[in-house]
């Protein structure tokens, strides 16, 4: 999938993580024995030991939003060169006229400590867009 076909309004969340079986494995097992060397905070306060909390998919279910989610391993084959590889990671951002905007960024997310903190940002910051 590419940027252009999706609609605007979208959520694009962007882990701090690599694709794969392999890397999914690794990332579950240092979450859980070294949360805090973990280098993706969004990883760590949506998905458990196995994967997403079910409050987290929950909200996405909810949110009345298109959402879609990338590794960073996969950005510039979906950015089309819009400067997201650059960008310290975590991030969220929302698709806006065919460009991509933050939301809240790796800065603001690794304060984040739970899944309620991040629901709150997330809903003040689209709020407030």
């Amino acid at each position: 999938m590419k940027l252009k076909s999706l609609a605007n309004g979208t959520l694009v969340f962007i882990y701090n993580a690599d694709s794969g079986w392999r890397h999914a494995l690794v990332d579950s097992l240092h979450k859980y024995l070294r949360p805090e060397t973990y280098s993706c905070s969004l990883c760590r306060i949506t998905h458990g030991l196995v994967g997403p909390k079910k409050a987290w998919k929950e909200y996405l279910e909810a949110c009345g939003r298109t959402v879609y989610f990338l590794h960073r391993d996969e950005i510039d084959g979906f950015t089309e060169g819009q400067g997201v590889g650059s960008m310290p990671l975590p991030a969220i951002l929302e698709l806006r006229g065919g460009e991509l905007v933050p939301v809240l960024n790796a800065e603001e997310l690794n304060r984040i400590q739970s899944l309620d903190g991040l629901l709150g940002a997330l809903e003040d910051r689209l709020r407030d867009l």
